[in-house]
Formats: C-alpha cells, structure tokens, sequence
C-alpha cells in the first residue's frame, strides 16, 4: 500500500521562459543602462517563482544565469570587462539565491502544512492522514449509533505507462479528473482520498450492503466513461470489503488492499466485494463473558 508523501509541484513550461528573461533583464538592465539595482529588483519574482515551482535546483540554476547576464556583452566583445559593476553583480547574485532559498522554504512548509491538515495538495482529496482520521471518527460514531461501512481501494492500472509516455502533466491530469470524478459518484457525506501516486481510497459510512454492489459498478463504470472520452490507456482495478463489525482502521484498510490487489493479479480493470464478518474485539469480550 502506498503511504503518504509530499505531493509533486505543480509544474509549467512558462516556468522555463525565466531562463532566457533572466540573462536579458541583467543585461540589458544591469550592465548596458547601468541601473544595478533595478536590474535585480526585477530579477527578483523570477527566481521566486523559479524556486516556487523547480525547487532549490530552480532557485540555484535561475540564480547563475542571473549573473551571467552581467557578463554577456564582455564575453561577445561588445563591451569592456571594467563597464560591469562587480560589487552589484555579486551583491546581486548573494540577495537573488538568498531569496530563492527561502521562497522555496516557504514552499516546502506550505506542503508540509497540507499533508498535516490531512489534504493532498494535488487533489484537493483527503490524505492517508486524513483517510484515517475520517475512518476512526466513522467507528467512534458507529460504537454509538452502530451502522455498517464500507471501505475501497481503486488503482489506475497502466499509470506508470501512462506517465512515462506522456509526461507528469498528463498524468496530474489524469489523477485530477479521477478525484473529480469519484467526488461527483459517491454521496456528500463519503470520505474520497488519494493515498499518494495513482491510488485513491473511498469510505462509505452507513452503507446498505444489499445495495453496495449497484454502487461500486456504477463508479467503475463513470471512471471507464472517463478515460474513454479522454482517449486515455487506462482502467481500474477496485478493491471493496464491507465491514459488518468495527475493527481498527489499519486492519480494515489492509484488507480493503488486499481486495484491490486481487483484482490487480486477476487481470485488472474489474471490481471485487468482499463482506467481512470479522467480530470486533468488543464482541470478543462480551463472548468470552
């Protein structure tokens, strides 16, 4: 089973644009009009969102070809070495990776900061962190009022292929559209989650288990619809056991794997449901009474 992770950045190929920006803003600015600090005033929310969106190779890369903008027109002849101003070129260079530095920190704490509130940043879905929670918050309501859940396991078979192929953008949107559309198939009041890379979690509290199966096809047969009017070369293998006792969350969501990945090994793009009878260690103690 996969465990939670930071997600991926978000990435663009604008992004890519700053590198030819850069050098020309320190160019032109820096050393041509010889207006230093202008020249790293505006160099500055490049590297930012260089850093924001690359990370600290970003913040590093954007960085050197800040100041080697500086020296652009000394190494094509067009300009003596001593017309640069140094001092602010170096100046420069120290404020330009210090910023980026600590943008890209800020980034990182930002990540950190969803995976602990429980979301995946990607998705907008709950985490495995969150999963959980929601899980255990289901099984104190249900010592109280009872009620029979449900718990799924869905993986995108073939995403690996699918990503290789067709870049990580293609596959972020592929993971986006699966959220999106899981959101729209299950009632307001279920738990949806990606448990990080291509798998996604489903939670049905008080949930009839004469009707669950009509409910699971359904799903399976919406993400079908997906990928076929996206042209898409992807199925799903879904895993889902339904608990008649409470048990504890760790146990549950193994077994709901389990299920899953019984599909996965039986050729995939199917379903599996599975009634678990289990008693829970209450009922365990109230026998042995």
């Amino acid at each position: 089973m996969n465990t939670s992770r930071a997600p991926r950045r978000d990435s663009t190929p604008l992004i890519y644009t700053v590198y030819f920006l850069l050098p020309l803003c320190s160019c032109l600015i820096g050393t041509q009009l010889n207006q230093p600090t202008v020249a790293v005033a505006l160099s500055l929310p490049q590297i930012a969102a260089a850093s924001w969106i690359l990370g600290v190779p970003g913040a590093i890369s954007t960085t050197i070809v800040s100041i080697l903008g500086w020296y652009v027109l000394p190494l094509m002849g067009r300009m003596p070495l001593e017309y640069v101003d140094h001092n602010s070129a170096i100046l420069g260079t120290i404020i330009s990776l210090a910023y980026g530095l600590l943008v890209n920190g800020l980034h990182s704490t930002i990540e950190r900061a969803h995976l602990a509130a429980g979301t995946d940043s990607l998705t907008g879905l709950l985490n495995r962190n969150g999963f959980v929670d929601r899980i255990n918050n289901e099984l104190n309501r249900g010592a109280r009022m009872g009620g029979i859940l449900a718990i799924g396991f869905i993986d995108c078979d073939h995403f690996k292929k699918f990503n290789d192929t067709n870049g990580h953008l293609s596959g972020d949107e592929l993971l986006i559209a699966t959220a999106r559309r899981l959101r729209q198939s299950v009632r307001s009041y279920d738990g949806v989650a990606r448990f990080g890379g291509d798998e996604f979690a489903l939670l049905f509290p008080e949930i009839d288990p004469e009707k669950i199966e009509i409910i699971i096809r359904r799903i399976h047969d919406q993400l079908q619809s997906m990928v076929k009017d996206a042209n898409w070369p992807i199925s799903f293998s879904m895993g889902v056991v339904v608990f008649k006792h409470r048990l504890p969350a760790e146990v549950m969501l193994r077994k709901a794997d389990e299920a899953m990945y019984e599909v996965k090994h039986s050729g995939k793009d199917n379903y599996l449901i599975r009634i678990d009878d289990t008693p829970s260690e209450e009922s365990l103690r109230q026998a042995v009474r």
